[in-house]
């Protein structure tokens, strides 16, 4: 039988805090083995498969950012120009 890790070894392991912990199990986040109402623990594999499936692969080029923001009612114009055309809408309206 696998090894199941008490909270606290668990939160060595993840190194958060113990309520963001019982957030998790909360909102099922989480896998975790409930041996009683209050007892919980963790097993060594369901705690491996969370932090692979979370892992990140920085080796994938980043997504670069564009310097145009388009709004769907504005096509095409940069920042400066929507915020400048929105003042003036504002403005009219006074």
């Amino acid at each position: 039988m696998e090894r199941l890790l008490s909270v606290d070894e668990t939160l060595g392991i993840l190194g958060i805090k113990k309520a963001t912990l019982y957030s998790w199990v909360c909102r099922r986040q989480i896998p975790v083995v409930k041996l009683s109402a209050r007892l919980l623990k963790f097993r060594e594999s369901d705690l491996e498969a969370f932090i692979n499936a979370r892992a990140v692969n920085y080796q994938q080029k980043p997504v670069k950012a564009s310097r145009t923001i388009k709004a769907p009612n504005r096509p095409g114009k940069d920042i400066h120009e929507m915020v400048a055309s929105i003042r003036q809408e504002v403005l009219n309206d006074l």
